[in-house]
Order: structure tokens, then sequence, then C-alpha cells
């Protein structure tokens, strides 16, 4: 188990390593003013540092086909306030976030996105 001090570490040098940034955007909904709502994706965290990469690998389809699949990884800092409802907004590209990748070590948050 590693105390915190050197996980502390760990994440302030992969977070240095994180050249890019990206926005973060949460669904909003406010009254309409006839009993519904209306809905509008706002922007919940700007300019977060992050590290964009796809990410090959290979996925047996159902019909036992081996193909080679790109797997897009966005990684934020750990502690970084991201949900799976979320969209992350890359170099002008909009992305719907699909899942996590968790590590033993909590160093950074990574988001497994594909492109909306």
């Amino acid at each position: 188990m590693l105390d915190d001090a050197t996980l502390s570490t760990m994440r302030a040098a992969q977070a240095a390593t994180f050249a890019e940034t990206c926005d973060v955007k949460r669904l909003v909904r406010a009254p309409d003013g006839m009993g519904g709502s209306l809905e509008a994706w706002s922007v919940h965290m700007a300019s977060e540092p992050c590290r964009f990469a796809p990410a090959g690998q290979l996925q047996r389809g159902s019909d036992g086909v081996v193909r080679s699949v790109t797997e897009t990884i966005i990684t934020m800092r750990w502690d970084a306030d991201v949900k799976l409802s979320d969209r992350i907004v890359y170099n002008a590209a909009e992305y719907s976030i699909t899942g996590f990748k968790d590590h033993t070590w909590n160093t950074a948050k990574r988001c497994v996105v594909q492109a909306i």
C-alpha cells in the first residue's frame, strides 16, 4: 500500500505531463415557464489540463473475426469532477464519455470517450 505522500508525488508527476486542455460540459435543466424544462450543455470545467490519446487495441467480434479498434482516452487529474453523463470538448470536437479506466493507484482520471 502506498502512503499519502508517495501517492501525492505520483499524482503531481502525472499531472505535469498534461500539455493539452479540454472543457467538460454538463447537462443543465431550467424551467421553461410552461411546466416543462429546457436542457442545455453548459461548460462545467473550462481549460482543464488533460492528455488526449487514441489507443489501438484488438477486439474479436461476435463473428470471430479479430479487428483493430481505436479507443480514445482523455486523461485528467485524479480528482477532476467528471461524470459518465458529461461531455468533453477537445480541439473543437465533442465526445461522450463511455466509461472510465480505473487503476489500483488512483493517480489520474482516465475517461474512455467516443466522438459525437
